[in-house]
Formats: structure tokens, C-alpha cells, sequence
């Protein structure tokens, strides 16, 4: 914000205001990215910008690494015109010439390429079609259509293996208070409690299942506000039962617990070195010794 507002004759409060507008109108978002082929876990911090307003189910698609780097800004292409008839159509139409004891009519091709349909689901291709129709025919055959449908059903394919999971890449954050998060729990690019939005609405992504929220300030002027202040608001109006922050200012670790309105009522910190009882439903033990070789 300050490198901008040095750059351009506004002011960092009009350049704070634009950029929200951008982020309101699917132009730019925030977040983190994974360094990949770094062998770490380390995050860079990101600003994401597309000529193209986008809606929140394209920038979920991005997070994810759907939306390929290059060419993610060129116009959508018109798609091409559909053919006037299916692959599976096709294929069946044509099989008496490969084949010709299979000539079928049209009303035989029509009942069969919903069955071919499944293969081509399921990843085959015409060549595996063909072999899996045409192989070891029986002479003479009585009924191309009934054969092909008992060989189309009996030697259908599995099911392709579900895509494995992939590591995550990218997490948005709120454009307001740095909030990090799944992009469906920031529609718009904003966090519920800095949106407005409250519980019920569609804007509203329940964090059922969170047990606990864990920050580290930044070395940033912006800590006290976000880290401090911001994000245990965030996290309580979620109802998240337990915020975690590592202080680096204070060479402390400060747990949060009781959410209550949007407040967590209990507040506890903890120098360096000491040992942290997390309360339920966390209920476990840290060891803080090792922070004190980052003091």
C-alpha cells in the first residue's frame, strides 16, 4: 500500500479504498503461495491480479491450480459448434464397415450410444471400442444389435480412480484483516465478519470441524491491528474454540479459548520456554523451549 501511494499521486487511504474496490468487483485477491521445487514449506506472500472480473468459483478454481498460469486472462473461446452427432453415434454407424456382419439401422445405433456413452466416461478410446465390439465374432451373427449390447455391458470398464490429493498451492486472505482461508469462506474476497455477512447467510461458510486457529506475527506495522486485534474477532465470530498466536514482538505465545460473541473470553499468554496446556477441545501439550532460539 505505502510502495503505491509513493508511486501514484493518491493517498494510501484512496489506495486501500480501490484496491477493496477491485477486490469487490473480482479483479484481485490476496493470499499465499506455496514456493514449489524449493524442498520447504515455504509460503510467499501474493497479489493476485486478472483483467477479467472473476466470481469466487473461478478464483476456487485458481487456489486449486486449475486455471493454468499462462493465458489465465485471455478472453473464455467460443465453443465449437457441437457436432451433429455423438462420438458414440458415430462409432456405431460406422461399425459395419469395420465389421460388416454389425451393420446396424439407425433405431438400433440411437438404443445402443447411451452404452457407448458409459465407455467413453470411463476413458476409452474408439480403438479400444472396436477391439472390445470386433474381436473373436461368432460366425454366422444372428443379432448385431443384442451381441453388441451383451459385449458393450459385460466388458465394460472400471470406473477411472479418483484424482489423487493434491498439496495445496495458494490461500486467499481477507482483502481487510489478512484473515487466511478456503476462497468459499471469503466470498467476494472478504472474511464474514469483515463482509457484514453473518451466520445463515449464503455469503456464510461454517467452520465446522475447526479446532483451532494458529498465527505468527508479522514484522509488519500492520501486526498489532491484524494479528492482535482483527483475527481473534475473525476467528471468535466463528466460533473457533481455540486461537493460537506466536507473538514474536513479545517473545510470547498467547492462547485464546471461550468464544462468546464474536469475543474470546480467555486470554492467557505465555513467555518462551514454557509449557502450554491447550485447553478443550484441544487438549494438548506444547514444548515452547525451541521459540527461544528464534527471540
Amino acid at each position: 500500500m505505502k510502495t503505491l501511494a509513493n508511486h501514484l499521486p493518491y493517498g494510501q487511504a484512496a489506495m486501500r479504498t480501490a484496491l477493496n474496490n477491485l477486490h469487490r468487483a473480482g479483479h484481485l485477491r490476496r493470499g499465499r503461495e506455496h514456493v514449489q521445487g524449493s524442498g520447504s514449506a515455504r509460503w510467499v506472500t501474493r497479489t493476485w491480479f486478472s483483467r477479467t472480473a472473476r466470481g469466487d468459483t473461478w478464483w476456487t478454481a485458481y487456489v486449486r491450480g486449475d486455471v493454468p498460469e499462462t493465458g489465465r486472462d485471455a478472453p473464455p473461446e467460443e465453443p465449437p459448434p457441437r457436432p451433429t452427432r455423438s462420438r458414440a453415434l458415430l462409432l456405431l454407424t460406422a461399425l459395419g464397415r469395420t465389421a460388416p456382419s454389425l451393420a446396424l439401422s439407425a433405431a438400433e445405433c440411437d438404443r445402443l450410444a447411451p452404452d457407448v456413452e458409459r465407455w467413453f466416461e470411463r476413458g476409452a478410446t474408439e480403438d479400444t471400442l472396436l477391439h472390445a465390439l470386433t474381436a473373436g465374432l461368432p460366425t454366422p451373427v444372428h443379432s448385431p444389435a443384442a451381441l453388441l449390447r451383451r459385449r458393450l455391458t459385460d466388458k465394460l470398464p472400471p470406473p477411472p480412480p479418483p484424482p489423487a490429493n493434491r498439496p495445496v498451492l495458494r490461500l486467499i486472505e481477507c482483502a481487510k484483516c489478512g484473515t487466511p482461508g478456503r476462497p468459499e469462506a471469503l466470498p467476494g474476497g472478504f472474511c464474514t465478519p469483515c463482509s457484514g455477512a453473518r451466520p445463515g447467510q449464503d455469503e456464510w461458510a461454517s467452520p465446522d470441524g475447526v479446532l483451532m486457529a494458529v498465527e505468527v506475527t508479522s514484522k509488519d506495522r500492520d501486526a498489532d491491528r491484524r494479528d492482535r486485534q482483527e483475527k481473534p474477532r475473525a476467528y471468535a465470530y466463528a466460533d473457533i474454540p481455540v486461537y493460537l498466536l506466536v507473538d514474536r514482538d513479545n517473545d510470547t505465545v498467547v492462547v485464546h479459548s471461550s468464544p462468546e460473541n464474536g469475543v474470546y473470553q480467555n486470554r492467557r499468554p505465555y513467555h518462551y520456554g514454557a509449557t502450554v496446556r491447550l485447553p478443550a477441545p484441544v487438549t494438548i501439550t506444547l514444548e515452547t523451549e525451541r521459540l527461544k532460539d528464534y527471540a
